[in-house]
């Protein structure tokens, strides 16, 4: 099993109450040998407000062997916005 982690901070000046990222691995071609997109932060009515930090981890149980092993490449791809302003 592989896991991606890291912390996501909201820069913005709404409340981001849902956030997706295509995550690609790539292989010793620099073409990608996975790519998937996965909920980053869950929905959720209290969301991550502007300033705040999460963490994230994301496992992959079959990553191909023809993976790099480099660092894959972690792409926003979805996001719900709450209507709050600062």
């Amino acid at each position: 099993m592989k896991i991606v982690e890291g912390d996501v901070l909201n820069v913005g000046d709404r409340t981001v109450l849902a956030l997706d990222a295509t995550i690609e691995f790539r292989d010793s071609l620099n073409q990608i040998a996975l790519r998937e997109t996965r909920p980053l932060l869950p929905a959720s009515p209290e969301g991550l407000k502007p300033g705040q930090v999460a963490h994230f981890e994301v496992s992959f149980d079959h990553v191909p062997n023809s993976w790099n092993y480099q660092m894959p490449l972690v792409t926003v791809s979805g996001m719900k916005l709450g209507d709050n302003k600062k």
